[in-house]
């Protein structure tokens, strides 16, 4: 009878297939089939500021050391990049977003040099860094689960949709750069923990160190062999001497943090990211709403970027309650748990936590995913590794009935969905990508109209209202003395003409509310009325505000008409950017928002 439910069929069948001597190297082969998916994206986002940067065709000039050093900080640097653009008049004058990624840097650079404007090229490196990272985890898997619930875990993991960003977006890369030499450097360390292979030994700081080149996910192996010590290494030994055991990973984080300090590196002044270290009670605040919206999107493949865009708490409740049905599943199947896979569990369960708390400065989203997911994916492979044994079991009719729907939905989920997501998720960023492009492209009518006029623009998409001038700069570079950004807010917007030159623009319901206009300006630097910020063509007063949030804006342009040929308003119009038909003095029009390239922006 028990045999005939279809949640103990399903699990037979996934068993049997699992226990194939070759079922962790067609795994591996069934993920990298996946990711070719990601060879038809073309450059997106932050790909085209990079490669204009490099084609030394934007205003923001980045060394090919450094290409991740957004904004240092400077108030004279910044406020150049404002003047022009690509920052928008209310960056905040000491905005920094720095992060400390040279390799990830000079891959980037490399590529450019040997492929120049063919994305494809890029992509296959990219391929290469996300088998390296499968590997590793394959590894650390095989050495500390039994043999089936490596198998349970590392499918799930390998075939997962968040990894669609990091291997799909060439400047997201940096992930796979960072994880990839650590966490073959944690798998090194296991091994020689676990089984005396003595090159783990010094194979484990190289991998992490290197590692750390790529980007700050590499901090994240350091906290899962600090785990690996404390809770889960094979002997028994006191507290002190864990510790001890654990100096290593540990004096290679605080160095690590205390160099990023002393060297500016970091973000401030930005809603975008959030540093634990210099604004902790801040980070407090966030980490309690981003947490659960993350452990969503890993446990039930609740979008997290959602939250740039929604309400976050009802993301966050969502969130919560999928981890509380996996604590769920987990605690029914606890008593068919190995005590060598208890083990395993409490080190790996401990690295996710501490790995996803690195992780919540940052904007939700799935590429942040890659370093908790090694622990969370051992929770997800033993619960759907013993949930055919616990259905089986199952001693009254209501356990059963939870226990089934519970193991059919995450394996659904894990098993079925989440590579369809991962070519989905490839698909919509070809698509997002080329729009970008094409955006810049149907601009070209208006930069002939003037010799290299400047553009003021109107979009809360950032695809349309910020990287499609940096998409505008590789395509067509010179077309645009100027890329200003008006207005990047989410709502409806009222041009009144107030004399020749002068607009008075009202946003309802106002600006920096959210999403990616935010990045530029946090809470703790609010504007008010009466604040001014002078662009080479134009002078931007805030004349009402609420909260910090400005609802009305004055744009004073310094030539003698707004209808000077070498000026151009552009608006967010019919799912395309147009010139914007301004009225008489005294006139007022009425642009509704309407979404943008990316849909939800």
């Amino acid at each position: 009878m028990d045999d005939a439910l279809p949640g103990v069929h399903m699990h037979a069948l996934a068993s049997r297939w699992l226990r194939h001597p070759h079922a962790f190297a067609v795994t591996i082969a069934i993920a990298m089939v996946l990711a070719l998916s990601t060879l038809g994206i073309g450059f997106f986002a932050d790909d085209y500021a990079f490669v204009a940067s490099l084609d030394g065709a934007s205003p923001q000039k980045l060394s090919p050391f450094a290409l991740y050093d957004f904004a240092a900080g400077d108030t004279s640097a910044n406020r150049e990049l404002m003047q022009r653009g690509p920052f928008p008049w209310w960056t905040a004058p000491d905005l920094k977003v720095r992060f400390f990624r040279p390799l990830s840097s000079a891959l980037f650079s490399l590529d450019h040099a040997l492929f120049g404007h063919h994305p494809l090229a890029y992509h296959v490196q990219g391929l290469v860094w996300f088998l390296a990272v499968l590997v590793g985890v394959g590894l650390i898997y095989r050495r500390v689960l039994s043999k089936e619930m490596a198998a349970w875990s590392f499918l799930p993991f390998a075939v997962g949709a968040h990894f669609a960003e990091s291997v799909g977006w060439i400047s997201s890369r940096h992930l796979l750069v960072a994880g990839a030499p650590a966490l073959l450097g944690l798998a090194a360390h296991v091994h020689y923990r676990e089984g005396r292979w003595a090159p783990g030994r010094w194979l484990s700081v190289a991998g992490i160190l290197l590692g750390l080149l790529g980007g700050e996910a590499a901090l994240c192996a350091a906290l899962y062999w600090i785990a690996y010590e404390m809770v889960g290494a094979p002997d028994a030994a006191p507290w002190l001497r864990r510790a001890r055991n654990a100096s290593v990973p540990i004096a290679i984080v605080s160095l690590y943090l205390v160099a990023y300090k002393i060297f500016n590196f970091g973000a401030a002044h930005t809603n975008g990211y959030v540093e634990p270290l210099s604004s902790p009670l801040r980070f407090a605040g966030v980490a309690f709403e981003r947490g659960p919206i993350l452990l969503g999107h890993l446990f039930a493949e609740i979008p997290a970027g959602l939250a740039v865009v929604l309400a976050p708490t009802p993301l966050a409740m969502a969130g919560a309650l999928a981890t509380a049905g996996v604590a769920v599943l987990l605690a029914m199947s606890w008593s068919l748990v190995s005590p060598a896979d208890r083990r395993a569990l409490r080190w790996l369960v401990l690295g996710c936590v501490l790995s996803l708390l690195a992780c919540l400065g940052a904007l939700p989203g799935s590429r942040l995913l890659l370093m908790p997911s090694v622990g969370a994916y051992a929770v997800l492979g033993v619960v759907l590794g013993h949930g055919g044994r616990a259905l089986a079991r199952s001693s009254s009719r209501l356990a059963l009935i939870g226990r089934r729907a519970g193991f059919i939905l995450l394996f659904f989920i894990h098993v079925i969905a989440s590579p369809l997501l991962f070519v989905a998720s490839a698909q919509l960023m070809r698509h997002i990508g080329a729009g970008t492009l094409a955006i810049a492209a149907s601009l070209d009518e208006i930069a002939a109209r003037s010799k290299k006029p400047s553009l003021f623009v109107i979009a809360s998409d950032p695809m349309a209202g910020f990287y499609a001038g940096a998409a505008s700069a590789v395509r067509a570079p010179g077309s645009f003395s100027a890329w200003c950004i008006l207005s990047m807010a989410r709502g409806t917007h009222r041009l009144r003409r107030v004399d020749a030159r002068t607009l008075a623009i009202t946003i309802e319901p106002g600006m920096l509310h959210g999403g990616f206009e935010t990045v530029f300006r946090g809470d703790d630097r609010p504007l008010a009325v009466g604040d001014e910020v002078e662009l080479e063509a134009a002078r931007i007063k805030v004349i009402a505000a609420q909260g910090g949030h400005p609802t009305a804006i004055e744009v004073a342009f310094k030539a003698p008409s707004i209808e000077d040929p070498g000026l151009q308003i552009v608006a967010w119009i019919d799912g395309r950017l147009q010139a914007v038909r301004l009225p008489e003095v005294g006139g007022v029009l009425e642009i509704p928002w309407s979404p943008g390239p990316m849909g939800i922006l």
